[in-house]
């Protein structure tokens, strides 16, 4: 008994890495630790919403079929798949001039698909040169997130049982069985346009680049002492 309760002042001073709990009901004591581990990924799939309107330029229609053209071209001649440009919404509005009805305005929303900040630098530019501008970034993934969550989480529990070890040995003591597991904090941060930096100048192209996407889990474990 005396070593039990040494051993919980002892990890008091030791930052609430871990505490030592003797429970009369079963006399048997037990260790809580907590366990964390985070990393961070570079987005791989940029999400661009590319909103296409009928509008006039320079006193001629710039049709939607027109801007769905040029933009189907570009998309080819930056070796972009096919399937990574959609249709994502389509909007029939009917223009009023005070209560009479002018005409119907279409329009159009394309979701694009991209790998990296650098290709959306290019494409934000290329879009501008043929006067498409209302693009913006919807959503920004990495395509292996579930592999790297699956070993984060493995490394959070890792980080318990190696806390457990060392606190354990200062006295001499081995970990048991895990007798309680819990996931305390899960994090899996995606970007929005906040996290979204872009730099230009007069005499350079801008440059976009992304924050990474932050993945954190944090584990509760107690362990038996042996």
């Amino acid at each position: 008994m005396k070593k039990i309760l040494l051993f919980g002042i002892l990890l008091s001073t030791i930052n609430n890495f871990g505490q030592v709990i003797y429970s009369e009901s079963n006399s048997k004591p037990y260790i809580e630790v907590i366990g964390t581990a985070q990393t961070e990924v570079v987005p791989d799939k940029i999400y661009l919403s590319i909103v296409l309107s009928e509008k006039t330029e320079k006193n001629d229609d710039f049709s939607i079929q027109i801007q769905e053209e040029q933009l189907k071209k570009l998309v080819r001649t930056n070796d972009i798949e096919d399937k990574n440009l959609f249709l994502s919404e389509a909007i029939s509005e009917v223009t009023r001039d005070k209560k009479k009805e002018t005409g119907i305005k279409l329009t159009r929303e394309y979701t694009l698909i991209l790998k990296n900040a650098e290709k959306v630098t290019k494409i934000f530019q290329e879009l501008t040169d043929i006067n498409i501008k209302e693009v913006n970034v919807k959503k920004t993934e990495y395509s292996e997130i579930e592999s790297v969550q699956k070993q984060v989480r493995e490394n959070a529990i890792k980080a318990a049982k190696e806390k457990a070890e060392y606190l354990l040995s200062a006295i001499g003591d081995k970990i048991g069985k895990p007798l309680e597991i819990k996931e305390l904090e899960n994090k899996y941060m995606k970007n929005a346009k906040s996290n979204i930096i872009i730099e230009s100048s007069e005499d350079e192209m801008q440059t976009t680049s992304f924050e990474k996407i932050v993945v954190k889990f944090s584990y509760f474990i107690k362990y038996s002492i042996n």
